[in-house]
C-alpha cells in the first residue's frame, strides 16, 4: 500500500488515505436486507466504519485483528466511512 498513512481523526473526506487500527466490532445486517459487512476500525484518535458491499463475511478479519486499510473515505452525518477498501492484516508493531 503506497499511500501515506494517517490517523483516523485526520482523515479528509474524498481524499485517498491509508489508516491502521484494531477491529473492535463486526456487524452484518439482518437477513433479507442489503448484504453488507460493517467493520469498526479504531486507532487512538477515533473509529472508522469500513463496509464491504455484497459480503456476508470478510475472510481473515475478526474482532482484535490489526489492519491497514486504503481507500476513499466519505463523511456521513455522524461518522467517517470507507467502502470496499483494500486491506491487509498487520502486526501491532506496525500500527
Amino acid at each position: 500500500m503506497g499511500t501515506a498513512r494517517a490517523h483516523i481523526r485526520d482523515i479528509v473526506p474524498r481524499e485517498h488515505v491509508s489508516v491502521a487500527g484494531t477491529v473492535v466490532a463486526i456487524t452484518f445486517p439482518a437477513q433479507g436486507t442489503n448484504r453488507q459487512a460493517y467493520v469498526y476500525l479504531k486507532d487512538p484518535t477515533g473509529t472508522l466504519v469500513i463496509t464491504w458491499s455484497g459480503r456476508t463475511n470478510v475472510p481473515d478479519i475478526t474482532v482484535g485483528s490489526v489492519l491497514r486499510v486504503e481507500g476513499l473515505p466519505t463523511q456521513s452525518e455522524r461518522q467517517m466511512i470507507m467502502q470496499n477498501p483494500s486491506y491487509e492484516r498487520i502486526t501491532e508493531r506496525e500500527l
